[in-house]
């Protein structure tokens, strides 16, 4: 179909979104649909409508607000969640971790104007050289798009969460990639890697699947999951010879709400807040750096964090705690993302 004249574009600033009707032999379906493009350029740009965008995000898990979360995400609960992010943190883009979200979740992104990264869960080593699991995956995949495809929110499909370097993997990301492509080839593909390797003092990517994406996505928690000092973030380099745009899809530390400490107290919410800051002060310095989404909005449930002070079965990376409060990191990031807004 031709383009009218009078369509508007979908944008995070203008999130027109259009009744459809299709009807054939008697039958009608109606839906709501906005309209936009999403590219690259060759020297590292994201485009949006064929505009520059920056993706000033965060990570978020499928789990609603409250002392006692579930994972049934009603419009209100996805609502509720996504304009914490738009009108809270500034933001433009979330990154839907790591699975495929409710239906009620991305109508709500395309209501409220909010870009979104879609996962299927491949996660570390899930057995690549199984030919059932590549079936799986790729059926997970496919499913994802045919619910999904018409979700002008939908900017990225994501083919797995950091996974572990081989050939039968990266055999199995192309593939995934491959499968993408073919089934929409109007939204960029990426993947979340924690594959670095350092070069010449600075930090470059080391992963085979890169060449094949179109987005360089990186997990990067150094300062927390290390004894790295805050202040030494800064002087950490990196260098993107990909040619592609460059987004931290994961960074983060932890604060349990109401711990106060000194800055130097990890599990304070002033540790992280100024974790925050010092990460800002690296992400600053790379000139490729077109997206950031920090993990990540909301405290939820993991068994596997079983400190007895401080997580209790909560992974306490959230910048709000699980009944909405919002810790010193909140405002932290919604500042530096208003200021990137002014700056655009």
């Amino acid at each position: 179909m031709s383009v009218p004249g009078q369509l508007q574009r979908w944008s995070p600033e203008n999130p027109q979104l259009y009744d459809v009707h299709v009807t054939s032999t008697g039958e009608t379906i109606v839906d709501r649909i906005g309209f936009r493009t999403i590219t690259t350029t060759a020297d590292g740009d994201i485009l949006l409508n064929g505009e520059p965008i920056w993706l000033r995000g965060i990570s978020m898990h499928e789990e609603t607000l409250g002392s006692t979360p579930d994972r049934y995400m009603t419009a209100a609960a996805a609502e509720a969640q996504l304009r914490e992010i738009k009108y809270g943190l500034n933001g433009n883009f979330v990154r839907l971790a790591h699975y495929p979200h409710a239906e009620t979740v991305l109508r709500a992104a395309d209501e409220l104007g909010l870009l979104v990264w879609s996962e299927i869960p491949v996660y570390w080593d899930v057995g690549f050289d199984d030919p059932q699991i590549l079936s799986l995956a790729r059926s997970m995949q496919a499913e994802n798009i045919y619910r999904d495809a018409n979700r002008a929110a939908i900017v990225i499909w994501s083919v797995a969460n950091e996974t572990i370097t081989s050939e039968a993997r990266n055999d199995f990301l192309r593939q995934l990639v491959a499968d993408v492509r073919e089934l929409d080839s109007t939204r960029l593909v990426s993947m979340a890697s924690h594959t670095l390797r350092s070069r010449g003092g600075a930090i470059e990517f080391d992963d085979p699947v890169i060449g094949d994406i179109d987005l360089v996505s990186v997990n990067y928690y150094r300062g927390w999951y290390s004894d790295t000092p805050l202040w030494d973030l800064a002087n950490i380099e990196w260098a993107n010879n990909s040619g592609k745009p460059l987004i931290f899809s994961e960074y983060g530390a932890g604060a349990l709400a109401g711990f106060h400490s000194d800055e130097n107290r990890k599990f304070s919410e002033e540790f992280q807040a100024a974790y925050y800051l010092a990460m800002f002060d690296m992400l600053e310095k790379i000139p490729t750096l077109r997206g950031s989404a920090p993990w990540l909005l909301k405290d939820f449930r993991s068994p596997r964090r079983f400190h007895p002070e401080y997580q209790d079965g909560w992974n306490r990376k959230g910048v709000i705690a699980p009944d909405g409060r919002r810790k010193l990191a909140f405002d932290v990031l919604a500042e530096w993302y208003r200021q990137r807004a002014e700056a655009e």
